[in-house]
């Protein structure tokens, strides 16, 4: 199935967008003179010409009317935004691996004349679990969750709209009525696995943070790259989790070299540069690197860091697709791509 070819829009549909939602959020009054173009456009700082491109458009659509020597007014009367065209969307909105990823899905609904209502959720906050049932208590048509195991899915029990659950489902029981959109943590490992595996490493040191029960994504990474070693006939105690960085000097100081080192996040690869670095040991030659999620953490190391994707470009698509009616299928769990670049010893033997 195809995906959609996602370029950023021009400024002045970022514009039309943004004033397109306020006249229909009411916030202009049926038959007030609109701001002139020279006003939106030190509000908005872009040039005369960019304001002028989307009020046309919104004089086209019928929200603006032109009178000649008067200036544009607000058409009469003025629509009002409904709760079919909302879409709440919950999950981080900031990062290297989430900011592109919400901005697509955002972008992509916009042009097609929904309006997101984000949250952006940070557990470590009191009040962020408030905001969410705020969120979901305004009944918007839709819900897009990332779904860990933090969220608290029984304020789901009396939504009556769809959800879309995104990247990540860690919930005890599945919605019935719920569309999964989801990337596959298991194969994840188990592809890096089998890629160290088979460049001769026997051994891999795995660094995260500390996992609890209910993070199937993380628990699954582990699985995953604990099969391939059972399939490989290799112990599986030979894949080392380390959770306390104040661990790592030690390891790659005392591991047998050339050692395999696969980073939950690419950004924990950081400190196994920096460590290598300073104890003298070569990238890829000492110590091979694969971190996870494909940011651009990747291109800052060097050499460049090896990475799976998860695909989020794409999972954002189906997403908009699922929304827009072009997509019917219940679940997708889409395969995890590894990024080979130069953080990996190409044969260990």
């Amino acid at each position: 199935m195809k995906t959609f070819t996602w370029k950023r829009p021009a400024k002045y549909l970022v514009v039309k967008n943004i004033l397109k939602e306020s006249l229909l959020n009411g916030e202009y009054t049926s038959g007030e003179k609109f701001p002139s173009q020279n006003e939106l456009a030190k509000k908005f700082g872009v040039v005369p010409n960019t304001i002028r491109e989307a009020v046309s458009v919104l004089v086209n659509d019928g929200l603006l009317t032109r009178h000649h020597g008067k200036g544009t007014f607000v058409t009469s009367p003025t629509p009002r935004l409904t709760t079919k065209e909302i879409v709440g969307l919950i999950m981080p909105t900031t990062g290297h691996l989430y900011e592109s990823f919400s901005k697509r899905i955002i972008h992509g609904l916009t042009d097609h004349n929904y309006f997101c209502i984000v949250n952006n959720h940070h557990w470590g906050n009191r009040n962020s679990i408030k905001k969410i049932k705020d969120l979901i208590d305004r009944s918007p048509a839709i819900l897009i969750i990332q779904g860990i195991s933090k969220f608290p899915f029984n304020f789901l029990d009396n939504y009556p709209g769809k959800v879309i659950f995104l990247n990540n489902f860690e919930s005890e029981k599945k919605l019935s009525r719920a569309r999964y959109v989801l990337s596959d943590y298991f194969a994840g490992g188990r592809t890096v696995a089998e890629y160290f595996i088979s460049l001769g490493h026997e051994k891999i040191i795995f660094y995260t943070h500390p996992i609890s029960p209910g993070q199937r994504g993380h628990l699954n990474l582990i699985k995953g790259a604990k099969t391939a070693f059972k399939e490989k006939n290799l112990s599986e105690e030979n894949f080392i989790i380390i959770t306390d960085e104040n661990k790592i000097p030690n390891v790659l100081e005392t591991e047998e070299k050339p050692m395999a080192v696969f980073c939950d996040g690419d950004f924990r690869a950081k400190l196994t540069y920096e460590t290598a670095k300073r104890l003298n040991l070569r990238i890829p030659e000492d110590v091979s690197v694969i971190g996870y999620f494909n940011t651009p953490w990747c291109e800052i190391f060097q050499p460049n860091l090896t990475s799976v994707s998860i695909r989020e470009e794409e999972m954002a698509d189906y997403v908009i697709e699922e929304i827009i009616g072009k997509n019917t299928n219940k679940e997708i769990i889409l395969q995890p791509k590894l990024i080979i670049r130069d953080s990996v010893i190409k044969n260990v033997r």
